[in-house]
């Protein structure tokens, strides 16, 4: 199955978050009003739960709009079916001091959340998307970063940042560990 995969742009704001918005996580309810926000953003856990899913859809539309919000949308003709949240370690709040010491003061980019419709897993979308990032070049980005889970005692639904296999498969290579997560690292 072919899919495009395109850069998120400011315009594509209603887009991301129609997409979001419309997704049935029954299987994860606490993801339904992340909207990607929750590694942008330092504020405690109990903070964060006292965030709503339009407080977060609309800081996302904003940060979209302004450009500070990147990644990448999937595409089967006109129908979204699949995002990639990638951008500047710097950008992840939550994530950036415990991630710069890999970087090597190099210019770093971080995958770290692939929401694919329920009907487009397991077809190789987040694979198609996260060959996408090489994107991240041209923007003179050195390094690319993704934080996978390799347990498998950790539910599937909490791998949503990316499969161990499929970032070795693509050359990332393990540089440290983050929690129960594996820190896996690329150069471009």
């Amino acid at each position: 199955m072919s899919f495009r995969i395109v850069p998120l742009k400011p315009d594509m704001a209603d887009i991301f978050a129609d997409y979001l918005s419309n997704l049935n996580f029954t299987h994860a309810p606490y993801f339904a009003s992340c909207f990607c926000r929750f590694y942008h953003i330092n504020c405690s856990d109990n903070d964060w739960m006292d965030r709503t899913g339009d407080q977060n859809r609309e800081e996302s539309k904003d940060a979209i709009k302004d450009g500070s919000m990147k990644g990448y949308l999937a595409f089967d003709e006109d129908k979204c079916i699949g995002w990639l949240n990638a951008n500047s370690v710097n950008s992840y709040l939550r994530l950036k001091d415990s991630l710069l010491p890999y970087t090597e003061d190099k210019k770093a980019d971080l995958s770290i959340c692939f929401v694919i419709h329920p009907a487009y897993r397991n077809q190789g979308l987040a694979t198609s998307l996260l060959k996408a990032i090489k994107g991240f070049k041209d923007e003179g980005y050195e390094v690319i970063f993704g934080l996978s889970t390799k347990n498998a005692d950790i539910p599937l639904v909490n791998q949503y940042s990316g499969t161990y296999s499929m970032f070795s498969n693509l050359g990332f290579e393990k540089v440290g560990v983050l929690g129960h997560r594996s820190i896996l690292r690329k150069s471009l």
